[in-house]
């Protein structure tokens, strides 16, 4: 059964994502009860739905409204399930200021936030009143002050390690929640820029 495990879950192998769950699936009753062996290949399993299912889904998602994941496509060694802070950052050519960030606030895929992304050489300080003008138009929170994000949490899934995550993800859903914030952000620029012509994103 091992040696079966180990064909079946291959970080290096592109085989057709849904046949790689269903396989998976066909081991256990269900992904948050794997048995003791099974659940040694669940962080490999998760890795795969992220780079060979989500990732790419995003990426012609964003070619639509004229954006791109950086660095995609990503590299296979990428752990997207241990590592902390793990996330994503969306490129608009057009902006100097921000990029749109996705990130896990937890390890193992939970608690997503999506938003606007200081570049990492821009100064906060230099940002005013741009920034409060965004923070006004989408952060609905008071009182509210982080140095590097404006954001919010996904409106989706909060833990993507569940069977229902996973299926949203393998058939769209998911990308197209993302759709719909990205959307948003989006809005909310141009609203800035509408009304305030001198402000460069």
């Amino acid at each position: 059964m091992e040696n079966d495990l180990k064909t079946l879950i291959d970080p290096t192998d592109n085989k057709d994502i849904a046949d790689l769950y269903r396989g998976l699936r066909d081991k256990s009753r269900s992904l948050i009860d794997l048995n003791s062996l099974v659940a040694n290949y669940v962080v490999d399993l998760l890795n795969q739905i992220i780079r060979n299912s989500f990732c790419p889904q995003m990426q012609d998602m964003l070619k639509q409204r004229g954006l791109y994941l950086e660095g995609y496509p990503y590299n296979s060694d990428c752990d997207w399930v241990i590592s902390p802070w793990a996330g994503f950052t969306i490129i608009n050519d057009n902006w100097k200021h921000f990029l749109i960030g996705i990130e896990f606030e937890s390890k193992w895929l939970k608690k997503p936030i999506i938003g606007f992304l200081k570049k990492d050489d821009v100064k906060r300080e230099t940002m005013e009143p741009l920034w409060t003008n965004l923070q006004n138009l989408y952060n609905m929170k008071k009182n509210f002050n982080n140095e590097l994000w404006i954001y919010k949490q996904f409106k989706g899934n909060n833990d993507w390690h569940t069977d229902d995550a996973i299926n949203k993800i393998m058939d769209g859903t998911m990308v197209n929640q993302f759709a719909e914030m990205i959307d948003e952000i989006l809005d909310v620029a141009e609203r800035v820029k509408i009304n305030n012509p001198n402000y460069e994103l």
